[in-house]
Order: C-alpha cells, then structure tokens, then sequence
C-alpha cells in the first residue's frame, strides 16, 4: 500500500517541488 501511496505522490510532488524551487530561485 505504501509503494502505490507514494506512486500518487510521487506525481504530485514534482510538480508541488518545481513551484515551490521557482519561487525561491525568484526570491
């Protein structure tokens, strides 16, 4: 169960990570 959680994750993440990294590039 846990590997099919962080499959989800693991999609989302990136996305959410690459915000978050372009906001602080910016800053």
């Amino acid at each position: 169960p846990t590997l099919i959680i962080w499959g989800e994750q693991d999609q989302i993440f990136p996305l959410e990570l690459g915000h978050r990294l372009k906001g602080l590039v910016r800053l």
